[in-house]
């Protein structure tokens, strides 16, 4: 898939507002300059609304989706594009008339570094493409990328009007958020509105970690990496654990496989044949069986070898931290340096408060592998195992602490709830303040010259 011009995609509007249609009779439908919608002296032309419907058509389709398999998917989707521009256009037309785009120094100053790191990541990208292809103009291969990919999302335009068009974009979404932060600076979270969604949330929680204890590892996990919504309750029997993890750089290969296949096969022949013999009571199998042993002996050399080999480098990294762990080294140090854990790596959350494991009750086995279980049953909290080996690689585990079980008190949250439930209301104002602009006189919308945007090829024209 192309680059995402996720400048431009970042400000979608989902709206459910009914807007004035107009029917136009007579308008020239395959001119780009035709006005499709009208916000006041701002208008968006039938060219703007065909650039932006195919750029959306095509990322949909690079995920998979047509969008104009049908019709009443195709007229459903040029209305969500064509309500998508003229919330954009409101939104800047109101600010506009009620004095809410005029921008500080420190605004301008933010403004102009969105645009400057915007347009960098983009000409970063295509100049990394075109060393890569070995260009022997890096510049001129850049300026033809650039407009390739405005070919591919908004239509045929040059590098200058491209960059153009960019700037626009970011200017225009960040008047957005100016016009949404003024517009909205009076909606908070109520403390009703706050127990509310905690004693919501806590009763939602305490049913599902009850009915499947497992489920709470992830759910904790993901709020301590990521944020989001807090987790207000704890199942029993939950711990904390440190880990140093090595492995190898690659899967063992077709080869290895093809090695245990044989192996296995070996092992399922001499269960056959030996049943056979017992249940005859002769040997009418034993020089096969002799060979069998032998060819096992064989293989399963040649794959253990295979095996150490593979994960030499792995197995002597987690040699070597254990040797300074034993050595008196911090664990947290250690593990830093040494383990391949990417979460534990990529998280300060996981390096200081640990990953869950629960006690091993048979319906939280799938936090863990068998053999971290075991390992970890035979600590106390202080202590390391030493080092061990499962399907994935190495480890070394560290049992940091216990994860206390019950409700979390509403006051440890609170600030996260209360900025989730103001997101929230904020989002709902919004939304609601936009549907109400959209119903202005100010507005006009011509759904009939969209009509046929989008058709294939023997279905083009007006369709009212």
């Amino acid at each position: 898939m192309k680059r995402a011009v996720c400048i431009v995609l970042c400000a979608v509007f989902l709206l459910g507002a009914a807007a004035a249609v107009f029917v136009a009779a007579g308008c020239n439908l395959n001119n780009a300059d035709t006005v499709v919608a009208q916000v006041g002296d701002k208008t968006i032309k039938l060219g703007e609304f065909e650039s932006m419907f195919n750029m959306y058509l095509t990322t949909w389709q690079n995920y998979g989706y047509d969008m104009t398999s049908n019709e009443e998917d195709l007229i459903a989707f040029q209305d969500n594009v064509l309500d998508m521009m003229v919330g954009e256009l409101v939104v800047l037309y109101q600010g506009e008339k009620q004095g809410m785009l005029e921008l500080n120094d420190e605004q301008k100053a933010e403004l102009q570094e969105k645009i400057d790191y915007d347009l960098n990541e983009l000409i970063e990208y295509y100049t990394e493409l075109a060393q890569e292809e070995g260009a022997e103009d890096i510049d001129a291969r850049v300026r033809e990328l650039v407009e390739e990919e405005a070919e591919h999302y908004v239509g045929s335009m040059s590098y200058d009007e491209y960059i153009a068009y960019l700037k626009q974009t970011v200017e225009d979404n960040y008047l957005i958020s100016v016009v949404e932060s003024k517009a909205l600076e009076s909606v908070t979270a109520s403390d009703e509105a706050i127990k509310t969604w905690y004693d919501t949330k806590l009763e939602e929680q305490k049913t599902k970690y009850d009915d499947d204890p497992s489920t709470y590892k992830d759910d904790m996990e993901y709020y301590n990496m990521y944020g989001g919504e807090p987790v207000l309750y704890t199942p029993k029997g939950y711990h904390r654990i440190l880990q140093i993890y090595t492995t190898a750089k690659s899967s063992l290969g077709s080869e290895y496989t093809a090695l245990k296949g044989e192996i296995a096969a070996l092992l399922s022949e001499y269960g056959e044949l030996a049943v056979a013999d017992e249940l005859s009571g002769e040997e009418n199998n034993s020089e096969r069986l002799k060979e069998i042993v032998k060819e096992y002996r064989d293989k399963k050399k040649e794959a253990d070898d295979m095996f150490e080999e593979h994960y030499k480098d792995a197995r002597e990294k987690i040699e070597e931290a254990y040797e300074k762990l034993e050595a008196g080294t911090p664990f947290s140090e250690v593990m830093m340096e040494y383990t391949e854990d990417v979460n534990i790596k990529n998280f300060e959350a996981l390096q200081n408060k640990g990953m869950l494991i629960s006690d091993g009750d048979e319906e939280s086995y799938v936090d863990w592998s068998k053999e971290v279980k075991t390992a970890f049953a035979g600590l106390k909290k202080g202590e390391y195992s030493e080092m061990f080996m499962d399907e994935d690689g190495y480890h070394i585990i560290y049992y940091l602490d216990d994860e206390t079980s019950g409700e979390a008190p509403l006051e440890e949250y609170r600030e996260a709830i209360a900025e989730l439930v103001a997101t929230d209301a904020h989002t709902a104002e919004w939304q609601a303040l936009i549907e109400e602009w959209m119903k202005d006189e100010s507005v006009t919308i011509y759904t009939d010259r969209i009509r046929h945007v989008g058709r294939k090829a023997e279905t083009t024209g007006s369709a009212d």
